[in-house]
């Protein structure tokens, strides 16, 4: 429907499209260009894989309230979340999906190697470097987390998690962005639509997961663990030998491993002593 002046009326404006490609730019300036289109899109770095050879990405982003889509053709690259730029204090979730081979490095999770057909699911909020070997479509769906959080509420404040080729919705979720991608998605209810499907099937797929599924159990285990901690040291506060030491050795745990069961849990032995 138009007003009378020949205007879309705002309830049926398509959804934003941005579209960059280096295919005009010169081969000096191509990793500056990309640099700079991702630093303030996505808050990444980027490099070339291979400096020597020329670095091609082509790429198509849709936005829509609550959900970010979309694909890029290119070849080799480095792309980056730094210490410094976790600074911006954003917490969204990526889902990458690629044709080729990625290796993503983050810290305290080692090396991971995503195959066509598998997905990568990280976080902004984490440390990581991820090296696209080879040329081809790369398709990213970004989420904010508190929304994938509240239906899956033991996702963890920074996830990284990978799924496999296999893990039921996958598939589904890559074809129906696939689809999103050329839909005008005219109007409001549309967007939100899209939004709302895109959310729930990356939340059916990352439930799905065994990455997730270890990680929920692993939870599980950590916080029946820390209520025996909790427990015993209420029950002992009177003891002249209550220490992190001493509890460990009820648990039959290593200090260490106390420290980092406290340290996932957001405190410390001395603030738990203080609230029992």
């Amino acid at each position: 429907m138009r007003d009378g002046g020949g205007v879309v009326a705002d309830s049926e404006q398509p959804a934003l499209t941005l579209d960059f490609s280096t295919d005009n730019l010169p081969f000096a300036g191509r990793v500056a260009a990309v640099r700079e289109y991702l630093e303030d899109l996505m808050r990444v770095d980027v490099a070339a894989l291979n400096p020597a050879s020329p670095l091609q990405y082509h790429a198509r982003l849709r936005m829509v309230e609550g959900a970010s889509f979309g694909s890029a053709l290119v070849t080799s690259l480095i792309s980056s979340r730094t210490s410094l730029l976790l600074k911006d204090g954003q917490d969204d979730l990526l889902l990458g999906m690629a044709e080729m081979e990625m290796v993503v490095e983050v810290p305290g999770k080692g090396e991971i190697t995503v195959h066509p057909g598998d997905a990568l699911l990280i976080s902004f909020a984490r440390e990581m470097r991820l090296m696209v070997r080879g040329s081809g479509r790369l398709r990213g769906l970004r989420i904010p987390r508190k929304t994938i959080a509240h239906i899956l509420p033991r996702l963890g404040s920074a996830p990284a998690l990978h799924l496999r080729k296999g893990t039921p919705m996958l598939s589904l979720l890559y074809s129906y962005l696939a689809l999103l991608e050329e839909e005008p998605l005219a109007g409001t209810l549309a967007q939100q639509t899209a939004a709302r499907h895109a959310q729930e099937l990356l939340a059916l797929a990352i439930g799905a997961s065994s990455d997730f599924q270890e990680q929920a159990e692993g939870d599980s285990v950590a916080a029946v663990r820390m209520m025996s901690v909790r427990a015993a040291i209420a029950e002992h506060l009177g003891n002249t030998n209550l220490g992190i030491r001493w509890i460990a050795a009820q648990q039959q745990v290593t200090p260490r491993h106390l420290q980092r069961l406290f340290a996932q849990a957001g405190t410390c032995f001395t603030d738990v002593l203080r609230e029992a």
